[in-house]
């Protein structure tokens, strides 16, 4: 699968080449989406993290994960500019009314948040 291999790819340093296959891929589904910004995850490329976890959201946006990693992300960015914080902030409050039962979850990312701000906004 051209998507496995582009992940492969990643992992492996070869972000370049990797973005030219997913360039030409239509990635159709939010697995999809979520496995390619999980391994820019991995390699702290932060701008293209949350470009493929907002497009998994897209496909999927009844399904938590895709947020929680959004937020994720977000978070991570907030360490390089302060808008960042802003914006994982208001996901996290937006999602407490959607996402009822995943209060705690929530909860959690709220607190990490909080933390890296304290970190590197003092």
């Amino acid at each position: 699968e051209v998507v496995l291999v582009a992940i492969l790819l990643l992992g492996l340093g070869f972000a370049g080449i990797a973005v030219k296959i997913l360039l030409k891929k239509d990635l159709k589904n939010d697995i999809d989406n979520i496995r390619i910004g999980d391994s820019y995850f991995r390699i702290r490329k932060w701008d293209e993290t949350i470009f493929y976890y907002k497009k998994a959201i897209e496909f999927c946006p009844e399904e938590f994960t895709g947020h929680q990693n959004l937020i994720t992300a977000l978070s991570q960015k907030c360490k390089e500019q302060y808008s960042f914080c802003i914006e994982s902030r208001n996901y996290i409050n937006n999602y407490k009314s959607i996402f009822k039962e995943k209060k705690i979850e929530l909860e959690n990312l709220m607190i990490n948040l909080e933390k890296i701000k304290k970190e590197h906004y003092k």
